[in-house]
């Protein structure tokens, strides 16, 4: 068997890319409000303002200016600025899953279904990759991901003889936006350190808890070895500043993702990186205001499915912008009813299908994190009254 096999396709973004751009209403996106440079720029602090007024087009550091490594720093106890690394969260992903894989032999357990690129790069070099996937009690009830479920993946990869070295988790999840408690957070950190495992956490989504008290501590926080990446694409409103970071206290990782990253991107863009910067000087309050557009979205969801609960069950969650709720039979499956939704509505809508998820012929990926979801609801219930007419 070859050590490596090509990448397949992206699932997800050959999915969107034909349709994204071109429909009337993006009801699946997975991204907050976004802010306008003016928007940015009046949330700048004084330094913020000067950075961007003096800003010199020109490289910048492999490994991030020193300025948004200390901005980001200040976001996590106990972490320096020499313990980040800034990249677009995709080079982020690349880089260090690529370091990662270099230094470990073992299995990997991914919280699935979820981001491709989390599994995929361990997938393609050929190594076990065992999925914990999330379990519902009930049509009726949310879907979980179950401790047990974990300890039984780790047990499993030791039996086949190849331990699993590597956890990688994101919460709040997406797309299913579970999110663990505290107590489960901290066991889930307690199981990785027991087996040994290094900890990727994606937490793209954090800070945008419901109830800012549920918001987890990092997982760089509170494990050595861990892996966290964010960034400000979700939570922070500049998806096209196509900036975000991994922290890590092992800094084997840094120095070999920064060698993989000098055969991509090699550095940010200088605007991006300021902007990156105004935005984490000024994050909660830019968090705050997304938290409340995700607070009216989902009560106007909660009522409107007291009323098409027929259509489909929803189960508001407690943190993040995107939901996965089960599609009731009598709609088709997941990938009629967005082909539907698309071209009687003008809706965008994921079906469960991409993730390759069972069942994901019946779960469609709502986001609800824009000001505009409540416009692209009420396109989608047009076309599900002129439905219900008909039959």
């Amino acid at each position: 068997m070859p050590e490596t096999r090509p990448l397949p396709p992206f699932w997800l973004e050959r999915y969107l890319a034909p349709r994204e751009f071109s429909t009337r209403h993006m009801l699946c996106g997975s991204d907050s409000e976004s802010l306008t440079v003016k928007q940015a720029l009046e949330l700048a602090s004084e330094e913020g303002r000067a950075l961007w007024d003096n800003m010199n087009l020109m490289y910048t550091p492999t490994q991030g200016s020193l300025f948004l490594r200390e901005a980001v720093a200040r976001h996590y106890a106990g972490v320096g600025a020499e313990q980040v690394m800034v990249s677009s969260p995709q080079d982020c992903i690349f880089a260090a899953m690529g370091a990662l894989l270099e230094q470990l032999s073992g299995a990997v357990i991914v919280t699935y279904p979820g981001y491709q690129s989390l599994y995929e790069l361990a997938d393609c070099r050929n190594r076990p990759v065992l999925r914990w996937e999330p379990r519902s009690d009930g049509a009726e009830e949310p879907l979980t991901f179950y401790l047990a479920d974990l300890e039984r993946l780790f047990d499993e990869a030791e039996e086949k003889g190849h331990a699993a070295q590597l956890l990688v988790v994101n919460f709040p999840h997406n797309p299913t936006g579970y999110m663990p408690t505290r107590e489960e957070w901290r066991r889930i950190v307690e199981i990785a350190e027991s087996r040994g495992a290094v900890l990727f956490s994606d937490e793209m989504y954090r800070g945008l808890e419901m109830d800012p008290s549920d918001r987890l501590p990092s997982a760089v926080e509170v494990y050595k070895r861990a892996i966290t990446l964010s960034g400000v694409s979700k939570n922070l409103g500049m998806p096209g500043a196509r900036m975000g970071w991994v922290v890590t206290h092992m800094p084997e990782v840094i120095t070999r993702a920064l060698e993989i990253k000098d055969y991509t991107t090699i550095c940010s863009p200088p605007p991006s990186e300021v902007l990156a910067y105004i935005a984490l000087e000024a994050a909660e309050t830019i968090l705050e205001e997304r938290r409340c557009i995700i607070r009216e979205n989902l009560k106007y969801m909660e009522s409107w499915s007291k009323r098409w609960g027929h259509v489909l069950t929803w189960h508001s969650p407690r943190a993040g912008t995107i939901a996965f709720p089960t599609l009731q039979e009598q709609c088709g499956d997941a990938d009629q009813f967005c082909a539907r939704a698309l071209e009687e509505a003008g809706v965008l809508l994921l079906p469960g299908t991409v993730y390759d998820f069972e069942p994901g012929n019946r779960r469609v990926r709502f986001g609800f994190g824009r000001r505009s979801f409540r416009e692209g609801m009420e396109a989608l219930t047009r076309m599900l009254e002129k439905m219900h007419a008909q039959s």
